[in-house]
């Protein structure tokens, strides 16, 4: 990161970073058929009574809505079809100023995952299923949250989402410390201090990292975790019956927060110094040099990469996507931009033994490290900036070169 802001150091007037949208659901352990069964047990109900027991429910959860609403002065909204909810709360708190408290309550039908009865043996069964039902959005202005909206479905098992912006909470975390900043949209255009500030899509198996001008302004760098157990996270766990302190698959969960932030922040810094190695130095364009050489690794050789060459151009292309920013790329990831899939184990197992040939040499080059503890590799600042070069002579560099040889 620190090598983009000094190579655009004229073009940045400063650098923030703050969480985006952060989502929190909230489960009844009856997410499931049999749980579900159990539940209306203990209620003293029998499996067919179940679409009266729920609907009766749900009007509770409606009658709730509505009273709240009502109580509060706030506006009670029914939406058909497409809208940006948004959008609407936004105009609602510019038209009435509003400064604290419920916003309004929103009610739309949209799909949610829930249970349905089929035919079992002996007698009906519950089991889950995807139906469409009534959501309710209740819209709230917190003192130190900003905007908030807690999502509550209206049929089993009652799932509940809230959503804050972090982007709001740092703006309430800049108004009580009194910096200056103007906010369009979910965007900072312009913050007086940004140092005081900084302290108060490319995808990959469902995260993704991806870069954006936001209003012509705003160079936005966004990373999005939708599959922790992608990544780890040093905690307490039990391998092989026994408690112990190691590296385990992140799961969903507020304690975890801190380890989502440090995994956006490591992203977001690699993809910018990715970025950074776009305009070539003159050193990079020597090192291409070096790069052709071939190199002795405990006695065996290892060749050189050529910049004309059709197989070192998809080689450099693959492990050089955005995607591997986020955690590393693996042997299959490299193996399917380079070969595609295929059914037959023994050409998988050929194409993986290649790959790990082609990943070895890069790293005899000083191009590819190993992400300890894993199976994933990861470009080297060294690598990004070669290959980088290397990809930008071979699209742009020689194209100009021969056009202007054919002139």
């Amino acid at each position: 990161m620190k090598r983009f802001t000094h190579q655009y150091n004229e073009l940045i007037t400063g650098m923030i970073s703050c969480f985006d949208r952060i989502l929190f659901k909230g489960y009844l352990p009856i997410g499931w058929g049999d749980a579900m069964e159990g539940f209306l047990a203990q209620q003293g109900l029998r499996i067919k009574d179940f679409s009266k027991f729920v609907q009766k429910q749900s009007r509770r959860i409606a009658e709730h809505a509505e009273r709240l609403a009502k109580n509060s002065g706030r506006p009670y909204l029914y939406l058909n079809g497409p809208h940006r909810k948004e959008a609407i709360v936004q105009g609602l708190i510019k038209a009435e100023g509003l400064r604290q408290g419920l916003v309004c309550v929103m009610r739309v039908v949209e799909p949610c995952q829930s249970f349905k009865l089929v035919p079992g043996e002996g007698r009906p069964r519950l089991v889950t299923a995807q139906q469409k039902c009534l959501c309710f959005y209740f819209y709230f202005l917190d003192p130190k949250l900003g905007l908030v909206h807690v999502r509550i479905q209206s049929w089993f098992p009652l799932v509940v989402q809230v959503c804050l912006n972090g982007h709001d909470i740092l703006a309430r975390k800049l108004d009580k410390h009194g910096i200056a900043y103007q906010k369009e949209d979910n965007a900072f255009t312009w913050i007086e201090d940004t140092q005081r500030a900084q302290r108060v899509k490319h995808r990959a198996k469902g995260n993704w990292i991806k870069m954006y001008d936001k209003h012509g302004r705003v160079l936005r760098i966004e990373t999005v975790i939708n599959q922790p157990r992608e990544f780890k996270v040093r905690r307490q766990g039990v391998r092989k019956g026994r408690e112990v302190i190691d590296w385990f698959p992140l799961c969903k969960g507020v304690a975890n927060l801190f380890r989502y932030a440090e995994i956006c922040r490591g992203a977001n810094r690699r993809y910018l110094d990715a970025l950074a190695a776009v305009e070539p130095p003159v050193e990079a364009m020597r090192g291409l040099r070096h790069l052709a050489r071939s190199r002795r690794r405990n006695g065996r050789p290892h060749r050189g990469f050529n910049p004309t060459a059709e197989d070192d151009l998809c080689l450099f292309a693959a492990v050089f996507r955005g995607e591997h920013t986020l955690h590393g790329m693996r042997n299959q990831d490299v193996r399917q931009q380079l070969f595609g899939t295929t059914n037959d184990r023994d050409l998988r197992r050929r194409q993986a033994n290649k790959v790990s040939r082609l990943f070895r040499r890069l790293h005899v080059h000083g191009l590819l490290a190993k992400i300890p503890r894993t199976r994933r590799w990861r470009l080297t600042k060294h690598g990004t900036l070669l290959i980088s070069v290397f990809l930008k002579c071979h699209y742009e560099k020689y194209p100009e070169l021969l056009a202007a040889l054919a002139a």
